[in-house]
This record gives C-alpha cells, sequence and structure tokens, in this order.
C-alpha cells in the first residue's frame, strides 16, 4: 500500500486514497439504501441448512483443534526424548 506524504509528513491525501481505491464520496442516507436493496438479493439459507452449517463448522472446529493439540504433543514429547 502506497504511503501518501503531506506537509508535516503524515498527513493523507483523501483524493489519492478515492483514485487509488476506485470510489466517490457517497451519501450515508444512499450508501444505506444500497446495502438495503443488495441484501434483498442474498440467498439466505433456510433454517435447516442454518443448522447443518453450523453442525459441520463446529465439528471441524473440534477436529482440528483435537488433531493439532496432538500434533503438539507427539511434537513436544519427541523434543523431550532429545533434551
Amino acid at each position: 500500500m502506497r504511503q501518501a506524504y503531506g506537509p508535516s509528513g503524515n498527513e493523507i491525501d483523501n483524493n489519492a486514497c478515492r483514485r487509488e481505491f476506485g470510489g466517490s464520496t457517497v451519501n450515508p442516507v444512499t450508501f444505506l439504501k444500497n446495502v438495503s436493496k443488495e441484501m434483498k438479493k442474498v440467498s439466505w439459507p433456510t433454517g435447516k441448512e442454518l443448522y447443518r452449517y453450523t453442525i459441520v463448522t463446529v465439528l471441524t472446529v473440534v477436529f482440528a483443534a483435537i488433531f493439532f493439540g496432538l500434533v503438539d504433543l507427539g511434537i513436544s514429547e519427541i523434543l523431550n526424548l532429545f533434551f
């Protein structure tokens, strides 16, 4: 990311930021209206899908925690043999 320096050495040129990110200043009310329109286009999961995805996520986290815990335990035991 490019650093924009001003007269005191640490000021940001807002126009440079707008050019870099390709945006223009938008009224907050207009922004919220656009957000509302986009949220209506979203395909939301059903309750059953949400439940299923949540279970899959929780199980994945639990299995990953157990796996990495066992790997950590194994590595520490191997290192204890040498040191």
